[in-house]
């Protein structure tokens, strides 16, 4: 069954009063007095700030339908009002809240700093985050979900480096975690089969091979741990984490085919065996 068409169809513009910065949106409504003040995500933050009582909002223009009130939208806010620093809009009219146009404009460096200051100064209550605990305590994410906040953190990790301070906090929080569960074994044999899989997507194997491409050689002296010894702590660690293991089968050979191609490699490095692998180097690569 179709939608029923609103009464009213109009073009507003909301003013804070105390920054004077604005918003410009469209709105249909059947009550004119709905104390409808804006739906962008800078103005929620700044209605959230300041309140209600605080913005005025003041309708430009009525259309008789949304169509109409759409298509003018994106004649009235477009590239030179976005970039206006009193202007609260974060993308170019005519796309609406949640739509692709929005998510790929909030990755341009001005429309994404223009939206970081408008709520470094957001604070949530300690109500609101006891709220959220609740909701999501327990709650088995949907493929979809995981799949949207996968694509999210890809793109915020693309445009944004992670600090030291929180790089921290979330491998104390992963390692805790982890530690906790019972099906550890489980876990990981699908990651690692989601992984191999995952490997041979045209897409993945893509950024995987760029990612590389560049990748600083941490070899040699160049390792952080070169020329250092572990402390006596860790190496009890390690042997405590090994102690009652059985490793399989394909683990063995996994190892020792990685230590054979090690050990070939470190060969090729020295002149004696490049002098060597001059004159014979098909029985070299049989004997190794």
């Amino acid at each position: 069954m179709p939608r029923k068409q609103k009464q009213y169809h109009f073009i507003y513009k909301t003013t804070c009063l105390i920054t004077n910065k604005y918003y410009i949106g469209i709105h249909s409504t059947n009550n004119l007095n709905d104390g409808y003040k804006g739906s962008g995500r800078n103005l929620w933050y700044s209605l959230k700030k300041y309140g209600k009582e605080n913005h005025k909002l003041e309708i430009l223009e009525y259309y008789d339908d949304r169509k109409s009130l759409t298509k003018r939208e994106r004649d009235l806010v477009n590239e030179k009002t976005i970039k206006d620093e009193m202007c609260m809009n974060i993308c170019l009219g005519g796309g609406g809240g949640n739509s692709e146009i929005t998510k790929a404009a909030m990755w341009r460096p001005d429309v994404r700093e223009r939206y970081l200051a408008g709520i470094k100064d957001r604070v949530f209550t300690e109500e609101h985050i006891k709220n959220v605990k609740k909701a999501n305590t327990g709650r088995k994410k949907t493929p979809e979900e995981n799949k949207k906040r996968s694509t999210s953190l890809l793109l915020y990790y693309q445009h944004n480096e992670v600090p030291e301070e929180t790089r921290k906090i979330l491998s104390e929080k992963s390692k805790e975690l982890w530690a906790n569960r019972t099906d550890r074994e489980e876990v990981s044999k699908k990651i690692s089969d989601a992984t191999k899989e995952a490997m041979w997507r045209p897409d993945v194997r893509e950024r995987y091979l760029n990612g590389i491409k560049n990748r600083v050689n941490h070899s040699g002296e160049n390792h952080w741990g070169y020329g250092k010894s572990r402390p006596e702590e860790t190496k009890m660690k390690i042997r405590e984490s090994n102690k009652g293991k059985v490793r399989s089968v394909e683990f063995k050979q996994n190892v020792s085919a990685g230590m054979k191609k090690f050990r070939l490699e470190q060969r090729k490095k020295s002149p004696e065996t490049k002098l060597y692998l001059a004159k014979n180097k098909n029985t070299y690569t049989q004997k190794v």
